[in-house]
């Protein structure tokens, strides 16, 4: 759902099967409704609508929870989060906290709404305050720099904010609804454009970006747009409301959107009559759906879709848990990213130890992950040389978290001495 726009990068795919085995490229955490997602090196951060906020252990899967019952926390329904300034913000129903090791402080008291970073380093936020949704603040730090009026929805009786996301342009595009109507904001440095994509229709669900191209979504359908010319990318409404893939067919809404940083789209949605059908969680590639098959997750909707920057894991947010999906087992993500700086990683094959060599670039992590997307090691110090003895022979990845971005790296472990 809300994103920053990610730049294209060349990438080597090796394709896989896309049918055997795809079952065990997802996971189940069943739970809590879930509202949003944000993430550390070690931690996935999991706001929800009514049991707060939960800190997942990525590698032991552990939940901590926290909750107006057993912290200060001031609220149980999170709306939003973001890591921002090295600091986790947390947008409750009431106002902005900062986490700061297992307490909340108050960030702003006044404001709340969807969180997101431009590319100047500002928090920008989308009311959710009072009956009309109709304010943009821009945020350095805690400081408030601007506040902006949002140009008003067709109707004209107030909107909600539902989605956000920022283009490679730094362009703003709020997705709304109204009572009647549902419409897109465009939101630049000094100008606002709505567009009216759902007349007499309050079905807007998600928007996404992936560089200049806009996704949005509503109840009836997906709308594309390049430079602000809207086109029609599929409808989802029956008896019309079909996407076509082989033996797959989707008639349902899309709830959720979001791109990887490859321009693959990940989609969730919300079963058309809703009772006793199971969600879809399907991806698109190169103009193809494919469907990610025996998600068997009834009465329930796709409410959020996170992109992990430290694996090849899409995190689906539902209203019964989250599912983790990992890419590099459905074949869409063993590649190795073509990289700026010069990267020397060798002896590869590898038996005891890994020796890295990178130019100007400033490591931060490194994880290794086998192909179903499990950190095996994670390596926060001494990155020229890592230790890989106690791994078995096989083919793993090499995440590099640099300052710069991820750098993926397929390694082949011949490691002859494991025990």
């Amino acid at each position: 759902m809300k994103s920053k726009a990610y730049l294209l990068t060349c990438f080597i795919f090796i394709i896989l099967n896309k049918v055997n085995g795809q079952s065990n490229c997802t996971k189940y955490y069943y739970g809590e409704k879930v509202t949003s997602f944000t993430e550390d090196s070690t931690f996935l951060w999991i706001g929800t609508n009514n049991n707060g906020l939960i800190k997942f252990n990525k590698l032991s899967e552990i939940k901590t929870y926290y909750n107006t019952s057993n912290s200060n926390i001031n609220s149980n329904y999170i709306l939003d989060l973001i890591h921002y300034n090295n600091e986790l913000i947390i947008s409750t129903d009431s106002n902005l906290l900062v986490y700061n090791d297992g307490s909340f402080n108050v960030y702003n008291d006044t404001i709340n709404g969807l969180l997101i970073e431009d590319s100047s380093g500002n928090l920008i936020i989308a009311d959710n305050r009072g009956a009309n949704h109709n304010k943009l603040y821009y945020l350095n730090g805690a400081n408030v720099l601007r506040v902006r009026t949002l140009q008003e929805s067709i109707g004209g009786l107030g909107s909600t904010n539902i989605d956000i996301t920022i283009d490679n342009l730094g362009t703003i595009w709020i997705i709304r609804n109204e009572f009647y109507n549902s419409d897109v904001i465009k939101i630049d440095s000094n100008s606002q454009t709505v567009f009216n994509l759902a007349p007499n229709n309050p079905s807007g669900t998600s928007i996404a970006s992936f560089e200049n191209s806009i996704w949005a979504a509503f109840n009836y359908g997906v709308y594309n747009s390049i430079q602000s010319n809207w086109q029609l990318e599929h409808q989802t409404l029956l008896p019309d409301g079909t996407i076509n893939n082989g033996l797959d067919t989707m008639k349902q809404f899309i709830s959720a959107m979001q791109f990887d940083k490859d321009g693959v789209l990940w989609c969730g949605t919300l079963p058309t009559g809703f009772q006793d059908k199971e969600i879809e969680i399907l991806y698109k590639y190169n103009g193809d759906w494919f469907f990610i098959p025996q998600i068997d997750l009834q009465n329930t909707s796709t409410s959020e879709i996170f992109v992990s920057e430290y694996t090849d894991n899409i995190y689906f947010g539902t209203s019964e848990g989250f599912i983790k999906v990992h890419k590099t087992c459905l074949g869409v993500g063993i590649y190795e990213t073509p990289y700026s700086t010069k990267v020397m990683i060798y002896p590869n094959p590898a038996d005891n130890m890994i020796n890295i060599k990178i130019e100007k670039d400033q490591i931060k992590l490194i994880s290794l992950n086998n192909l179903e997307g499990k950190t095996l090691k994670t390596y926060h110090n001494k990155f020229d040389s890592i230790d890989v003895s106690e791994l078995p022979s096989g083919l793993y990845l090499l995440n590099i978290l640099t300052n710069k971005g991820v750098i993926c790296k397929k390694i082949t472990l011949a490691n002859n001495g494991y025990k």
